[in-house]
């Protein structure tokens, strides 16, 4: 068995199991070496996504007025639903959580499968298509999502109606501006940028007018969906 030290790393094959003087210049740039590629790979979209999970997805649909793809768990069309239950509620237990989600069925529900079909029990076919369902259900389900966000991000860029009444349009921008929580916009702003779908930014209003009426963190932001810059 090997000794771990106070300072330890693994990634990939390259392991570390006590790193000396971590703070010292030249044990910082050999360990680099390893963890920089690594951490730059964690931190793009996709891998940050599964470090957060569903949570941060749950938090932007909630803030943009549209609802997340649901991780409870769905039993429907499974044999053994009861057997499988138990499995997954163990598993999660396990795993630190207090119910099973959707993840844990999908690791109890390939672990009957398997056994079943070793076992020459025909109702592994079953428990199979009851998990191509599962999968096609939450991917629709992903995708709604997308297709909610994009749509909520769509019309807060769509431009003002050519008869607006400036007024009542005044009053209901200074509302929504005052109690718009500037986290927000700024989280927007990033997810946009992050999947090449223009953001724009009207306005502040308020005490936030006074400042810096129409900048988010010094940058003024107009861009427009191209079927609109024609």
């Amino acid at each position: 068995m090997k000794i771990w030290g106070t300072h330890v790393y693994r990634i990939g094959n390259e392991e570390n199991l006590d790193v000396q003087d971590p703070d010292d210049s030249k044990s910082i740039e050999l360990q680099k070496k390893h963890i920089e590629p690594w951490l730059a790979a964690v931190f793009q979209s996709e891998h940050l996504a599964l470090l957060l999970g569903s949570g941060f997805t749950k938090a932007v649909a909630y803030q943009a007025g549209t609802s997340a793809a649901d991780m409870a768990c769905d039993y429907g069309g499974f044999p053994l639903d009861d057997k499988l239950k138990d499995a997954a509620q163990q598993a999660a237990v396990a795993m630190g959580r207090g119910e099973a989600n959707i993840e844990d069925q999908i690791r109890a529900a390939n672990a009957l499968a398997q056994g079943l079909k070793i076992l020459g029990d025909d109702r592994h076919t079953e428990v199979i298509a009851a998990l191509d369902a599962l999968f096609k259900k939450f991917l629709n389900g992903i995708s709604k999502t997308e297709r909610d966000l994009k749509s909520a991000v769509e019309k807060c860029a769509a431009p003002e109606p050519a008869d607006a009444e400036p007024e009542a349009d005044e009053k209901a921008g200074e509302e929504a501006s005052e109690n718009l929580d500037p986290l927000w916009v700024r989280d927007v702003q990033v997810v946009c940028a992050e999947h090449s779908i223009p953001f724009y930014f009207k306005q502040w209003s308020g005490s936030r007018a006074k400042e810096h009426p129409c900048l988010l963190d010094g940058v003024e932001y107009r861009e427009l969906p191209e079927r609109m810059r024609r």
